[in-house]
């Protein structure tokens, strides 16, 4: 199992260059509100008040404008009335970061 999880990390942190340009390209409300989608490992309620207060994220309308913006840039995806990170290894990697 701890070589599984060493293996694990390595990939990982092999994209790290990449995923650190996302938080460039991103707005820090966006990249915030991506991070705690992936913390979650989903989210059905993104405008709840305990969601919102959780990861200290903006209003409502800014969480709305920051999840049009991701997933148009198809970097989150709503499946069975949930958002989640469409790309598994930035998921796991936000979660580790």
């Amino acid at each position: 199992m701890l070589l599984l999880n060493k293996i694990k990390l390595e990939v990982l942190e092999s994209f790290t260059q990449s995923f650190i340009s996302y938080r460039r390209l991103l707005t820090k409300t966006q990249f915030d509100l991506l991070a705690a989608i992936a913390l979650e490992n989903g989210v059905s309620k993104p405008f709840s008040g305990e969601f919102i207060t959780k990861y200290k994220l903006k209003s409502p309308s800014t969480i709305k404008s920051a999840l049009d913006a991701l997933s148009d840039k198809e970097m989150i995806v709503n499946y069975d009335n949930e958002w989640h990170v469409y790309d598994v290894f930035l998921m796991r990697w936000l979660e580790y970061s």
